[in-house]
């Protein structure tokens, strides 16, 4: 294994124990292959490995985080705009989602 391949598997593991010590949340298998995570059975982002983060975000910061290269249309989606684009940037996206 790589060192970057150890970093994005770090980074990956934290933010899954992150996600599942906050109040609710719970993993899922995703529809698509990867892991889903839910609160209340409503799924709020999904990834496939560590290469993709898919995540909910308003319309608004969906088109800003876009814009500002932070993140693309959803590779499957493009042409919704149902407040799921792709990123790489994950500690951007989760910013979003504190605030």
């Amino acid at each position: 294994m790589t060192d970057k391949s150890r970093v994005i598997e770090n980074v990956t593991i934290g933010l899954r124990e992150w996600l599942l010590q906050l109040p609710d949340v719970v993993e899922a298998p995703h529809s698509f292959g990867g892991t889903e995570y839910q609160v209340n059975g409503r799924q709020f982002m999904h990834n496939h490995g560590p290469r993709y983060l898919d995540i909910h975000l308003s319309r608004e910061d969906q088109e800003r985080v876009i814009r500002e290269g932070k993140a693309e249309r959803h590779r499957f989606t493009p042409a919704r705009r149902d407040g799921l684009p792709s990123t790489y940037d994950r500690r951007e996206m989760l910013r979003l989602r504190r605030n």
